[in-house]
């Protein structure tokens, strides 16, 4: 019982002081899955299908929002951490497909770091 009470005042205190920040990981993972969503179903179609240009239209809405949310993300200081692992979780998505060295065409070891540090980060707090 006592832990689930401090999970529960952690969590509190969490979004006290990193709600923005909680808040911006839930909708930058949100426009993840439709952005997927969409790019699946775009692959399903033909080029001169109707729905293409819809489709691609929203996309680029989501690519567009997802940029501001990094950006937002980035001017926000994480105090708990669980804005720590919300901030190290968006990091890790954008930067995981670039550090497998077992694709050379895409690996960048910089990109490697990034998400290894990331990566961490969610294993330590996350």
């Amino acid at each position: 019982m006592l832990v689930l009470a401090a999970a529960a005042a952690g969590q509190a205190k969490a979004e006290e002081l990193d709600g923005d920040i909680l808040a911006l990981k839930v909708e930058f993972q949100d426009t993840g899955r439709e952005l997927d969503d969409l790019l699946a179903e775009d692959e399903a179609l033909s080029s001169d299908d109707p729905r293409v240009t819809e489709i691609r239209g929203r996309e680029a809405v989501l690519v567009d929002r997802r940029r501001e949310i990094r950006e937002e993300m980035a001017d926000l200081e994480a105090r708990t951490p669980e804005g720590l692992s919300a901030k190290a979780a968006v990091v890790f998505a954008d930067f995981r497909g670039a550090a497998d060295h077992r694709f050379p065409v895409s690996y960048n070891p910089q990109a490697a770091l990034v998400a290894s540090l990331a990566r961490d980060i969610l294993g330590r707090v996350g």
